[in-house]
């Protein structure tokens, strides 16, 4: 395989894995690479050819749809083709310093949490380690939340707070888990005590949550009731999956890594190719009929 390619799916799969929190997997297969990179250069013979291959370009006009050169078909392959480009004019899919490393300790810490339906300690890790995704809000621990909720309602107004008010949902959701994981252990008094302390101040603008998680109360064993979802384990790992968005966004990661975005894409251009073969189908049907 060229050099560069191999670069490219290395920077790929490596960006998926830590994106995913395989750490071990991540350091398993970049030291096989590293290996692998070590043997291909002692046996691979150095080249003669003086000519160098010309980087993969995509000029603007071929991504232009109204173009001569787009033919049909092709647009479906661009968005592709443009993942790629950008992927190998940056050199990296993902960043593998020490930072990252943490950064994914941390993440994954967190994911673990709350899997396990460890709410406070998620929020602890939150705090301690992705503080500005508390910091000055009414999830922060060490802040007078007197207030605070009135700031994030009048928040809802500016557009252009969109993304913080996001991450505002994702850390209710993780409050409404909390006063899931108190009903599952049956402490009915501290649901209460906990609905009116952490929900409550936020119920005009997560009425819809709250009045979901709420009605467990109402069971004597809500593991057997119409609410029983709200106490499945792909509940917490669907949550799991935001929050550690919410932090990628924090640590300045991308949410989609590049190898879903081809895989979507993938599967775009089969969809397309599938329906064009349909109606040449159709076309070739309708011209024997006509003869």
């Amino acid at each position: 395989m060229d050099p560069s390619v191999d670069n490219v799916c290395h920077d790929i799969i490596m960006e998926y894995l830590m994106h995913s929190c395989y750490k071990n997997t991540a350091k398993a297969f970049d030291t096989e690479y590293k290996k692998q990179r070590q043997y291909s250069t002692i046996l691979m013979p150095p080249s003669t050819s003086s000519h160098k291959p010309d980087a993969m370009d995509v000029d603007e006009m071929d991504c232009t749809p109204t173009s001569t050169n787009v033919v049909k078909g092709d647009l479906f392959f661009l968005p592709a083709l443009l993942t790629l480009t950008s992927i190998i004019h940056t050199g990296h899919a993902s960043v593998k310093d020490e930072k990252s490393w943490i950064q994914l300790d941390a993440r994954k810490d967190l994911y673990t949490a709350i899997e396990a339906g460890d709410i406070p300690k998620a929020f602890d890790l939150i705090q301690k380690r992705f503080p500005g995704l508390v910091q000055n809000t009414i999830f922060d621990a060490n802040c007078d939340n007197e207030g605070v909720g009135i700031d994030m309602m009048d928040a809802t107004m500016d557009a252009a707070k969109d993304d913080k008010m996001r991450t505002y949902r994702v850390l209710f959701k993780l409050r409404c888990q909390h006063f899931i994981e108190i009903v599952r252990s049956s402490n009915e008094v501290e649901a209460i005590r906990y609905a009116h302390q952490y929900l409550r101040p936020l119920q005009n603008l997560y009425q819809d949550m709250i009045t979901e998680v709420a009605s467990l109360i109402a069971y004597a064993k809500p593991e057997q009731s119409n609410q029983a979802h709200l106490l499945s384990q792909d509940r917490r790992q669907q949550l799991a999956e935001e929050v550690n968005c919410i932090a990628l966004a924090y640590c300045n990661m991308p949410e989609q890594t590049s190898i879903e975005k081809l895989q979507q894409q993938c599967q775009v251009v089969q969809q397309e190719l599938e329906a064009m073969k349909k109606m040449d189908e159709k076309t070739s049907n309708r011209d024997k009929l006509a003869v």
